[in-house]
């Protein structure tokens, strides 16, 4: 009974979804970016809901891509070099292409946009638990490629090489 008043609730109560921004990001490169840009997004007088980034806000790592599914409004994704190459990351990327989310891409300096060849060899270059983990949440290789073709016509704002609360603010 319990699963039905939450599905009610989900699908005709709730006002909005409780995440205004996720954060995507690969923790080496840009963990703290990512949490400075979650402070920095909560202060902004536009910013009414939650900003998820996953040390902070996730959980059950289960649940990550039903979170974004269900929970978001805007994907944002911290874009650098080895971003698009961790399963977690497309699977987020994925997730949102395939629920038609608003994505917006911020592309470091040392991040470089696929083209269609790159898109091909990513998909063919997968590892196997990588492409067992997607399948395991319901995407397959052509759902990421596809995912990834569509990805590169979104939104994109350039990071500057030096960062600053300005920078950031803009």
């Amino acid at each position: 009974f319990s699963m039905v008043v939450l599905s009610v609730y989900l699908r005709f109560l709730r006002r909005g979804k409780p995440y205004q921004f996720f954060i995507c990001h690969h923790k080496v490169a840009a963990g703290n970016l990512a949490r400075l840009l979650k402070i920095h997004l909560l202060e902004h007088k536009k910013v009414h809901r939650n900003v998820f980034v996953d040390s902070d806000d996730l959980q059950d790592l289960n649940m990550l891509f039903t979170y974004i599914k269900d929970d978001l409004e805007t994907l944002i994704v911290l874009c650098t070099k080895d971003v698009l190459q961790r399963p977690w990351c497309l699977g987020e990327v994925t997730t949102a292409f395939l629920n038609k989310l608003r994505v917006v891409r911020v592309a470091l300096p040392d991040f470089t946009p696929l083209d269609d060849a790159a898109i091909i060899a990513a998909g063919q270059n997968m590892i196997t638990s990588d492409i067992q983990l997607l399948a395991e949440h319901g995407m397959s290789v052509a759902m990421v490629q596809d995912a990834l073709t569509w990805f590169f016509t979104v939104s994109n704002i350039d990071m500057p090489s030096l960062v600053s609360n300005e920078s950031i603010l803009a």
